[in-house]
């Protein structure tokens, strides 16, 4: 297994997908404050709020799918993971190597993200930020959902098995993950004048999706009152549904016909 995810990792740090990806995310953190500062500050944002670094989770599903798609995606084009099996490695070993270097690809290049606007903004803006505890939590929280679209991604790319077509069948699934997501927050973004049960039934929805996860840490802090945004739980369904998922798709992985 470990020379498995070793050449996996090696393969992953020499794609110049994952280098174009990092770029990406990291310009989506930088967006917010850095880039678009000027328009941010005329409508009353506050710039030093960490949680404004988060710019990149609200795109996290189309990242990740273009790193899966891009990257292990190429591995069923090429006809490599036929060869994995043919030099004996078995099939739930193959899997779980793809979904734990995608995951750890994915979570460096969030954690990266995340925290270099943290350098730059006290720079820039000459202050310094008060709950830095708490949005640590939550960069710890996310990486859970993160796991779980990786799992619900790797699922989806296994039964398509293409590199182009896999790659578009992913963006089309965080795309309708974001749209479910997206037509939920509205209602936890008014949730001050909402019915405690209203929000509580909408949140339940939300969480289970990671998208919708990712979307109540970036907009309900952002949006709402902070003792709104301080009921947030850990995001135990979302995961899961992140353990179902690499689960089904583990077992799918054994039946299905690479030749």
């Amino acid at each position: 297994m470990i020379k498995l995810l070793s050449a996996n990792f090696y393969r992953l740090f020499r794609s110049k997908a994952f280098w174009g990806i990092f770029v990406v995310a990291a310009g989506l953190s930088l967006y917010p404050t850095i880039i678009n500062d000027r328009y941010m500050s005329e409508n009353g944002a506050d710039l030093c709020d960490p949680f404004w670094t988060f710019g990149d989770i609200s795109f996290m599903g189309f990242l990740l799918s273009a790193l899966l798609g891009l990257v292990i995606g190429d591995e069923f084009s090429s006809g490599a993971v036929r060869n994995k099996l043919l030099s004996g490695i078995p099939r739930k070993m193959i899997y779980l190597s793809y979904f734990i270097v995608s995951f750890i690809g994915m979570t460096i290049i969030h954690i990266f993200s995340v925290m270099l606007p943290l350098i730059i903004i006290p720079l820039k803006y000459d202050c310094s930020f008060d709950d830095v505890g708490e949005f640590l939590m939550y960069v710890l929280f996310s990486i859970v959902p993160l796991a779980s679209q990786t799992a619900i991604l790797l699922l989806i790319l296994c039964l398509i098995r293409k590199k182009a077509m896999g790659t578009a069948g992913l963006f089309g699934v965080s795309l309708l993950m974001m749209i479910l997501a997206m037509s939920i927050a509205p209602q936890l973004e008014a949730a001050e004048i909402s019915p405690l049960k209203e929000l509580q039934s909408s949140a339940f929805i939300e969480r289970i999706l990671p998208e919708g996860y990712f979307n109540e840490i970036f907009l309900v802090k952002i949006y709402v009152d902070d003792e709104i945004f301080q009921m947030l739980p850990p995001p135990v369904t979302c995961g899961i549904l992140g353990v179902i998922a690499l689960t089904a798709g583990m077992l799918i992985f054994e039946k299905i016909d690479l030749n």
